[in-house]
């Protein structure tokens, strides 16, 4: 799903008007004005460019959209769009076949207090010359305009575990369910509403991860990453470090992210490899460049409800303690360093953290008079699990 360096990302905006079910199609931005992004995507702005737009399948949104639908790579021959309903039938709206390529700049944006609330799907058939097909698809969640709080999050309120917290770390394999923690940290993309809302039920709470500091190729928004923001491989896994000090053009995919795990219902969110300043990344990062990236990062998860984690990142704990609401470690026994999370229990956070290489017997003592909430995980990260209490 990359773009390839250097391709145009032509983006095409609809217009949704609800009353006559009638979709207009103009292209949206110039090719220098559009981010790099793969073919048959659904993309939003809260403006008429794709300056600042975001993947719209899975987020929670309100007020008023722009809708862009990307191109393939060849010229384009008609483009059928539908609109699903509850019942999962979908109903054609719209062929475009006149002039797909004629700039709208006075295209009306997507009113979403018209749709209604709840669940709503937009699709786009995209036909090219040589006969074949792009399918853009998009689930999105249309929320009350008074309330942009997780459903399961009271407006204003942030949850905050406190230390005696337990927890289940699991990033591969099938979600196991049934492990006896109070919270279940989990891959924000690859783990669905429903999933969450079962945790929910369950009474467990809910930490989403997603990295914030590397590229993952494998990523379904991966394409919207520019080039100018890769940097060098990170040791031992298949990423590549991002450059943290171009907050702007970073913002598009992890504010994007971060609504998804909004529009999912996650209370928390961890972002990960947020001390790229301490790493080889091929960047000249400073110390100041990642607490910026940091804090930015805090204030952009509790403007939509969400606690966040401070992931590792132990040297600059003191100075980011009261932007993140705990913390989330690997191996700082192994290495002699969990002294440093202190900050956190003392303001009453919660430390969570993982061993892969020692045994519970060696560490545990030690975490439990810290009052820190350890377990014993493999490096894959499955669902086995050792908890110290």
């Amino acid at each position: 799903m990359n773009a390839k360096p250097g391709s145009s990302g032509k983006a095409k905006m609809i217009t949704l008007l609800i009353g006559s079910l009638v979709v207009a199609l103009a292209a949206g931005c110039s090719a220098t004005a559009a981010p790099q992004v793969a073919a048959g995507m659904i993309l939003a702005s809260h403006h008429a460019s794709l300056d600042q737009a975001f993947p719209l399948d899975g987020q929670r949104v309100n007020g008023e959209l722009h809708v862009f639908v990307t191109e393939p790579e060849s010229k384009l021959k008609f483009v059928d769009f539908f609109v699903e309903d509850s019942a999962g039938e979908q109903v054609r709206i719209r062929r475009d076949d006149t002039a797909p390529f004629t700039p709208m700049p006075d295209g009306e944006p997507l009113r979403l207090d018209d749709l209604g609330e709840g669940r709503h799907v937009i699709i786009g058939e995209l036909h090219d010359l040589d006969g074949g097909t792009t399918v853009a698809r998009a689930e999105f969640e249309v929320a009350a305009t008074t309330d942009q709080a997780p459903p399961t999050t009271p407006t204003g309120e942030i949850w905050r575990p406190r230390p005696g917290t337990s927890w289940q770390w699991q990033l591969s394999g099938k979600l196991d369910l049934s492990v006896e923690a109070d919270v279940y940290d989990i891959d924000l993309e690859l783990t669905s509403a429903e999933t969450i809302a079962q945790l929910h039920a369950a009474g467990r709470r809910v930490i989403c991860y997603f990295s914030a500091g590397s590229f993952e190729s494998v990523r379904s928004d991966a394409a919207l990453f520019p080039a100018s923001v890769k940097g060098k491989a990170m040791d031992g896994w298949p990423e590549q470090w991002l450059d943290i000090r171009a907050i702007d053009a970073l913002a598009p995919v992890m504010l994007g992210r971060l609504d998804l795990a909004r529009a999912k219902g996650c209370d928390a969110v961890e972002p990960d490899n947020v001390d790229g300043y301490a790493n080889d990344t091929g960047f000249n990062l400073r110390a100041a460049d990642q607490l910026a990236y940091n804090r930015w990062l805090a204030n952009a998860a509790h403007e939509r409800g969400l606690a966040i984690a401070l992931k590792n990142d132990l040297d600059q704990v003191r100075d980011l303690v009261d932007y993140f609401d705990f913390a989330i470690n690997e191996e700082c026994f192994s290495w002699n360093e969990c002294e440093l999370l202190t900050p956190f229990i003392q303001a009453g956070k919660a430390v969570f953290g993982a061993e892969y290489e020692l045994s519970t017997g060696s560490f545990c003592s030690k975490a439990i008079a810290l009052n820190m909430d350890f377990i014993l995980k493999d490096w894959n990260l499955g669902a086995a699990r050792t908890s110290c209490r």
